[in-house]
């Protein structure tokens, strides 16, 4: 029972934390109602900034115990809910339009408990899932070297006999593991799993959340959530979180943080640029694949930022890479100071030469050929209907600039992987069959996610159009008005 109660201590330590933060970014609406129908991506925000400045106080020497745990998340809820206070007006409340259908409210109510249930089970089996093979040898490995040792211990991270154990990967699911081990009193290797589960899930959560607040759209432009529920029921994802590999958990933050910028690009406020920032620099603290993804979708950014000429989003677009770059830069900064590096990664700077990679056109070729049909395989027509969607955006002059950042960034990351496979010094008769299921995840993962942004953006009523918004304290009983005379 005290493992149970440690549990649910920490989720809701940690979206105490988002929420704050949701808040402070004018992203969640003041009242309990809000905060409910926000909790997923209070979730997904805090566990991403809670474990994120664990890892840069783990990089100065500071123990990870529960108390710097508490600490932290409370801090940051603190310093969240301090930001609203010492606004002057507080965040307008969730608007939402009258004359909503019976028949729309009874679906929408079947599919958040359809939805409920699935994630349910879903943890509840995965609780079961086995620790084995990369998850037993990387991240589990180190998850527990903080449970016992609460510091980045040299036995694991410095020694040459760990190679396996890849030491420079990133550190945002180990210490995830190791807090939530901390909070039951024990090590949880199995329960884990159900954790990255509730990650995902948060993950589709916040994507919803971002396309659909404030909006009450009629049901026939709210068929893009059925693209987002793809992505829970991909083998590929399930198998990936079954295994307990970091993967899924570093694409999904990528890909939601993805959403949350090309919302900000799309005309909304800038909440959704910083909340776009501390996911992306949650994945780029996951893996190295991530990491790349991350520079690369900012990159896409800028360049459709600095096309359309705008010098305003251009200079928040600045700062907002600034801070992602600081809160990757504590892991990166500790294993250059230590001298790790990784057999994986291609020997820069020849592999950034034309002249080397000529040469390997062989591997290229090879890699291609394993990318299209792990695509192909694990993730079915996805890339085909985001790449359809985003060609009727670009040829109805709909949300160009949208679709432009989307395909900027789902090719920036598919040349990315060809890169990587291509220019390595491991062999690819033994890295293509035991890595491309999994790493084709960091560009696929974010296909539903920018199909279901695009499908609404397609499906949209024009502004003009569409019902009136009314605030939730705005929807009293109306009051006769005298007509005005002709």
């Amino acid at each position: 029972m005290s493992e149970l109660f440690g549990f649910v201590v920490l989720q809701c330590l940690l979206a105490a934390a988002g929420l704050g933060l949701l808040r402070a970014m004018g992203l969640v609406a003041p009242g309990a109602g809000s905060a409910l129908v926000g909790a997923g991506p209070a979730l997904l925000t805090g566990t991403s900034l809670v474990v994120m400045l664990l890892i840069a106080l783990l990089v100065i020497g500071a123990p990870l115990t529960l108390g710097t745990i508490a600490l932290v998340s409370l801090a940051v809820a603190g310093a969240g809910f301090g930001v609203v206070r010492l606004r002057s007006a507080p965040a307008s409340p969730v608007s939402r339009a009258t004359g909503r259908s019976s028949n729309a409210v009874r679906l929408r109510r079947g599919a958040i408990a359809v939805a409920g249930v699935y994630v349910v089970l879903g943890a509840y089996a995965l609780a079961r899932a086995p620790t084995r093979s990369d998850d037993a040898r990387i991240w589990s490995l180190k998850g527990l070297t903080l449970i016992y040792y609460d510091s980045l211990r040299p036995e694991i991270f410095l020694n040459p006999a760990t190679g396996l154990a890849h030491p420079v990967y990133p550190l945002f699911q180990p210490v995830l593991e190791a807090v939530l081990g901390r909070a039951m009193g024990q090590p949880e290797l199995r329960l884990f799993h159900a954790e990255l589960w509730l990650v995902l899930a948060a993950a589709i959560w916040t994507v919803g959340y971002l396309i659909w607040w404030r909006c009450s759209r009629p049901l026939r432009e709210q068929v893009g959530l059925a693209l987002l529920a793809m992505l829970a029921i991909t083998p590929a994802v399930v198998s990936n979180i079954w295994s307990g590999y970091a993967d899924a958990t570093g694409a999904v933050l990528l890909a939601t943080g993805a959403v949350a910028v090309g919302l900000w690009m799309d005309g909304k406020k800038s909440g959704h640029l910083w909340l776009g920032t501390i996911l992306l620099a949650a994945a780029a603290n996951t893996k190295d694949e991530d990491t790349i993804g991350v520079v690369l979708v900012l990159l896409a950014a800028s360049v459709v930022l600095a096309a359309r000429n705008d010098r305003l989003r251009l200079r928040l677009w600045l700062g907002a890479a600034g801070v992602c770059a600081l809160l990757i830069m504590p892991w990166r900064i500790w294993t250059a100071a230590h001298h790790l590096s990784d057999s994986v990664v291609p020997p820069l700077p020849r592999a950034l030469s034309p002249v080397f990679i000529l040469d390997r056109l062989p591997q290229l070729q090879q890699t291609a050929s394993a990318m299209i049909t792990q695509t192909l395989n694990g993730w079915g027509w996805l890339a085909a209907i985001f790449i359809a969607l985003s060609a009727l955006c670009l040829a109805t002059r709909t949300a160009r600039r949208l679709a432009a950042f989307y395909l900027l960034s789902f090719a920036a990351l598919n040349t990315s992987l060809l890169w990587l496979y291509t220019t390595t010094s491991v062999s690819l008769a033994f890295l293509i069959p035991t890595s491309m299921s999994r790493t084709v995840t960091v560009f696929m993962a974010m296909t539903p996610f920018a199909s279901a942004h695009l499908l609404t953006k397609l499906l949209s009523t024009p502004a003009e159009d569409r019902p009136p918004m009314l605030p939730s304290s705005s929807r009293a009983a109306p009051t006769r008005t005298s007509r005005p005379p002709p």
